[in-house]
């Protein structure tokens, strides 16, 4: 059965996902993710007002927020507060009642394959009940958008399509540009590369083979979250997947993964470098020369006079949230 495109949404209600117990000293200054994801709206709203269609009056209890004149609506959600002993029906967002279009998932500390890492203490379980409400939504509700970014791209990535998520090839930390693939280069129209802010171990290991020569072997459910991936560098083959509706002649986009980081700028980059590297750090430490590295890279970066494309991506989340077509 064809996964029909729903009619685009005006002014989207956005939901964002936090994966991740951010450092205390990076939320002081940058704030926390939920809010960097916010900006990222907000920001391509203020630049583009032309791509923006205000609805005020909209719906704004269970904690919406209004943004933007009425442009979006916008709520967070901390899925790591979630314990093995709370309500499903009180924790989790409705989806229905509360009319989401778009469901943002960011990133964390934690690695996807801790899904199967035994628990003792139930400190994960908020993970595996987070993936089950991701795979349980796509399935049900096919109006509903999903975007991704680095370990979100990595658990959509592997709870819809049954991806493995394996040691990159080289850890990327920095500005990063990633290739295009020639037939997705109107997701980010205005160049062959998207220059991007990286911070990752891991990915999402890349296709081998083309999907529509294996149909048969496919599962029922990777058949309806028939995948791409967009881009790619050297140490890495699948920096981002797009998964568009049926029948949309690959112009309406229903999941699109990044696992690069749109939200972060240099000064953000610099910050969790220095943090992440900072003796006694546990989850997703970095070693020394690897920070040396990214720093390095920053300055190269800088010193070569490149620009992030921080707002050809803002703009490629932004059609998918609102369901605009990608010419």
């Amino acid at each position: 059965m064809a996964i029909t495109a729903p009619a685009p949404t005006p002014a989207p209600r956005i939901l964002v996902v936090n994966c991740d117990q951010t450092k205390p000293d990076f939320v002081k200054e940058f704030g926390d993710v939920v809010h960097l994801f916010r900006d990222v709206f907000t920001g391509y709203v203020k630049d583009e007002p032309s791509a923006a269609h205000p609805a005020p009056g909209g719906d704004t209890t269970n904690g919406w927020e209004m943004c933007s004149n009425g442009a979006f609506y916008f709520k967070g959600f901390d899925a790591t507060k979630y314990r093995q002993n709370s309500h499903g029906h009180d924790v989790w967002p409705h989806v229905a009642a509360e009319k989401i279009d778009c469901i943002v998932v960011g990133g964390s500390s934690n690695s996807v394959n801790d899904l199967v890492q035994k628990d003792p203490e139930g400190t994960l379980f908020w993970m595996k009940a987070l993936a089950f409400w991701l795979t349980v939504t796509a399935i049900q509700s096919h109006h509903i958008k999903f975007i991704g970014i680095c370990f979100g791209h990595q658990l959509l990535s592997h709870v819809l399509y049954d991806t493995k998520i394996t040691p990159s090839t080289q850890p990327e930390i920095g500005p990063t540009s990633v290739a295009l693939d020639d037939k997705f280069k109107h997701i980010f129209p205005g160049g062959d590369q998207l220059n991007i802010q990286m911070f990752h171990y891991e990915m999402a290991e890349p296709l081998r083979r083309a999907l529509d020569e294996v149909r048969d072997e496919m599962t029922k459910k990777q058949r309806m979250f028939k995948h791409y991936c967009w881009g790619r560098t050297p140490d890495c083959g699948n920096e981002g997947s797009v998964v568009f509706y049926d029948e949309s002649e690959e112009k309406q986009i229903r999941i699109l993964t990044l696992q690069g980081h749109p939200e972060l700028t240099e000064a953000m980059t610099r910050r969790l470098i220095e943090l992440f590297s900072a003796k006694g750090n546990k989850l997703e430490g970095v070693s020394a020369s690897d920070a040396a590295e990214a720093n390095r890279k920053l300055d190269a970066f800088n010193a070569d006079k490149k620009q992030l494309h921080s707002t050809r991506a803002a703009a490629a989340m932004w059609k998918v949230a609102t369901g605009v077509n990608f010419e």
